[in-house]
């Protein structure tokens, strides 16, 4: 787990873009990317802008538009690669194909991006673990090299081994976990590699043909087989930057009974909780605005998220419909709290200390919708996921893509 790791990209300014990139984006990530950099799309925002205030205008005395005459910012590769890092409602399967794409702007905003991490004083699986929870990474083979050249190269430079491990060393070594992690976490696998043929398969990839030290293998094999190194699935796409996540057992509203529950702390400050980590979509989503999160004796190692203001106050989610009209739909929840169990005293620290943190973070934003329709077919083919994250404050556009879903 990441664990609220504190994070370069946490701290990063958002990038202005105009009102329709993201949506554009997420359809035809080459076409909006050449689109922003040729000055087109800050052109036609204005103008669009414009049209809006010439329309409006009379009523409220001239607006304050996109289009204020000012010269339109310069994107490039660096703008790129922080946009990505920190435009909420992205399609994570967009960004990974573009990062490892072979063009001279996919190359130069593939160094940004890693270069705007902060990777020094972490253990390669831990560093690896982050990364791949920021995009899903393609599938093709060309792709997934550039990708791990870069982020070996970005990990080595932050974190000098004293001649036991470089860059090429690292990329092979990311290489080898990532195939560990198959063999270890997955169905279709019966047979699981041991520690001794992991040991085997990793002698030699040290500088010069030099075994690595038993001690640090041994430590990444039993980080990988206790703990699965999770990339975003296509059914959570648009979920970028998971904090923590992992099963935590969750106290109904109206019957208070308590279920197991895969949690998702995504960055930005939002909690999502799903049957099972495999599931399509999930059961509820909590935008953690004006949010304190304390410790319950209500069962061991429980912790309570209420609202911070009032003990009366509710707290801003939503949930699954179950029936009715808005079945398959997400709508406003009333909870005046959430409580949570973990498995552990530790694993119940961990959990809030990433929660305190990105409640922080997240009372900045503002909670625009008290409930979503996911049932409109017409407006484009996607995940709920992304409409999901809009719910949590402005992390869509108008136009944001929805598909049916049966949450229940």
């Amino acid at each position: 787990m990441t664990d609220g790791m504190a994070l370069a990209e946490g701290a990063l300014p958002k990038v202005a873009m105009p009102r329709q990139a993201r949506w554009r984006f997420n359809q035809k990530p080459k076409d909006t990317v050449q689109w922003l950099m040729s000055g087109a799309a800050f052109a036609e925002d204005a103008a669009s802008s414009s049209g809006k205030d010439d329309a409006e205008g009379s009523a409220s005395g001239g607006g304050a538009g996109g289009g204020g005459g000012g010269a339109a910012p310069l994107i490039g590769p660096a703008e790129l690669a922080q946009w990505f890092l920190t435009e909420e409602g992205l399609s994570t399967e967009a960004v990974g194909a573009f990062l490892g794409g072979s063009s001279e702007t996919s190359t130069a905003t593939l160094a940004g991006y890693v270069g705007r991490l902060s990777l020094g004083g972490l253990t390669l699986d831990t560093a690896l673990r982050y990364f791949l929870s920021l995009f899903r990474l393609p599938g093709e083979a060309q792709q997934i090299d550039r990708i791990l050249q870069a982020f070996a190269e970005a990990w080595a430079a932050a974190n000098p081994s004293g001649g036991v491990m470089n860059a090429d060393v690292a990329y092979v070594l990311s290489f080898s976990l990532i195939m560990l992690n198959t063999d270890l976490h997955s169905n279709q696998i019966v047979h699981k590699m041991t520690l001794e043929q992991w040991l085997s398969n990793n002698r030699g990839i040290g500088i010069d043909g030099a075994d690595l030290p038993r001690a640090l293998l041994e430590q990444l094999y039993a980080a990988v087989k206790s703990e699965e190194i999770r990339r975003i699935s296509e059914e959570t796409k648009y979920i970028r930057g998971a904090v923590r996540e992992g099963w935590l057992v969750k106290q109904g509203g109206r019957i208070k009974t308590w279920r197991r529950r895969w949690v998702v702390l995504a960055s930005g400050g939002v909690l999502y909780y799903f049957d099972d980590p495999k599931a399509a979509a999930p059961k509820g989503v909590l935008p953690l605005e004006d949010v304190i999160v304390r410790a319950s004796s209500e069962r061991p190692f429980a912790f309570i998220l209420s609202h911070s203001e009032s003990a009366g106050g509710r707290i801003k989610s939503a949930k699954a419909a179950k029936s009715g009209a808005t079945r398959g739909s997400l709508v406003q929840g009333h909870h005046a709290a959430f409580l949570f169990a973990a498995d552990s005293e530790e694993e119940r620290q961990r959990w809030m200390r990433a929660l305190k943190m990105e409640a922080t973070v997240s009372r900045t934003t503002s909670f625009r919708r008290a409930s979503l329709k996911l049932d409109d077919k017409s407006m484009c083919a996607s995940t709920s996921s992304l409409t999901l994250a809009e719910y949590s404050g402005e992390r869509a556009s108008s136009a944001a893509c929805a598909a049916p879903v049966d949450m229940n």
